[in-house]
């Protein structure tokens, strides 16, 4: 058989449809146009270079020097700021390391959609002493959360001492020891949180601790004012006992501010000279305390609402009522006056 009459005969035996005018299903036609491939099902690709950005910022200490571990939180703050793309749809998160960060002198301000976790409040602190008095250690700008860290001013000669302001609109803290320690010059005014700007406060497993000193100052834990500004908080411990007595002493301190809503929490306050209580509201639209401990001294007001009653829900008060120590206009769950 010759070499022609064998590829005559191989051709006989292929079937048909392998010469059919249509490709294989496996072939595809490709348009290419610029940067963009597109498939003949309609599907596309693009071939351009993509670029990231990332919303996460590590920030780490310098071992054996605060100074310089916390001019690097300022550093990483400051880029946020200058980025100023932080929003509700492209948040940031800055992780800070264990170590102590001491930013002397300056206040910070977080920005808009920014949120901070440290790991741990023995772990991750934060401390400063502003120059301008008036100036917290932090102040917030609004949607953020903040946890998992101590916030602690470091006292000085300015006659104001504060940890954190939280401004802005709905601002969430967990797991933060807010501290104001050391001495202050006379009649300071010494407070470890405080609201600002009509913010909506959610507070979880944190504590408050005032224990600095300045003759006759006014040392106050959690300070709420201006309405909307309201208060949520669950599991909340307060300790405001000043290094010598203050002219007043106060564990919450409320005056024309939303609703606070507090559960879970232990209020221990010591007696100033001129007055002292546990939990004081003026004029605020609801304040309910639920199943709390609350610690004062006899002479002082445990619970006082002024204009605006109490409201008192399963809680315990330790202390000797009748003996000077005071509960004024309070009610229980069923508007009840107490006691």
């Amino acid at each position: 058989m010759t070499a022609i009459r064998k590829r005559l005969l191989l051709l006989a035996i292929i079937p048909a449809t392998y010469f059919a005018a249509d490709p294989p299903a496996f072939a595809q036609n490709l348009n290419i146009t610029n940067d963009r491939i597109q498939f003949s099902d309609g599907t596309q690709q693009s071939t351009a270079a993509t670029t990231t950005s990332s919303r996460t910022i590590n920030v780490s200490p310098v071992v054996g020097d605060g100074v310089a571990s916390g001019q690097a939180l300022l550093n990483a703050i400051a880029d946020i700021t200058t980025a100023a793309d932080a929003s509700s749809n492209f948040p940031y998160f800055i992780v800070i390391e264990p170590g102590v960060y001491n930013i002397q002198t300056n206040s910070i301000t977080l920005p808009q959609y920014v949120n901070m976790r440290g790991a741990g409040p023995d772990a991750t602190q934060i401390r400063g002493k502003p120059s301008n008095g008036a100036d917290p250690v932090l102040l917030t700008s609004g949607d953020g959360v903040i946890s998992d860290m101590t916030i602690r001013h470091r006292g000085g000669t300015g006659t104001s001492g504060r940890a954190v302001t939280a401004a802005g609109a709905n601002m969430r803290f967990r797991n933060v020891i807010f501290h104001v320690a050391n001495s202050f010059s006379s009649s300071a005014t010494l407070t470890a949180l405080s609201t600002a700007g009509g913010t909506n406060l959610v507070l979880t497993d944190c504590q408050i601790d005032i224990d600095a000193s300045s003759n006759g100052g006014v040392a106050t834990g959690l300070a709420v004012s201006a309405a909307p500004s309201g208060v949520t908080a669950d599991g909340l411990t307060i300790n405001v006992a000043p290094g010598v007595t203050p002219l007043l002493s106060v564990g919450i301190w409320a005056i024309d501010s939303g609703d606070i809503d507090i559960t879970n929490a232990k209020i221990r306050v010591t007696p100033g000279s001129s007055g002292t209580a546990a939990v004081f509201g003026d004029q605020s639209s609801l304040i309910r305390i639920r199943n709390s401990v609350i610690e004062a001294t006899n002479g002082n007001f445990a619970l006082e609402g002024s204009g605006t009653p109490i409201h008192v829900l399963a809680s315990q008060i330790i202390g000797a009522l009748g003996s000077g120590l005071t509960l004024r206009n309070c009610v229980d769950g069923n508007f009840n006056s107490i006691p």
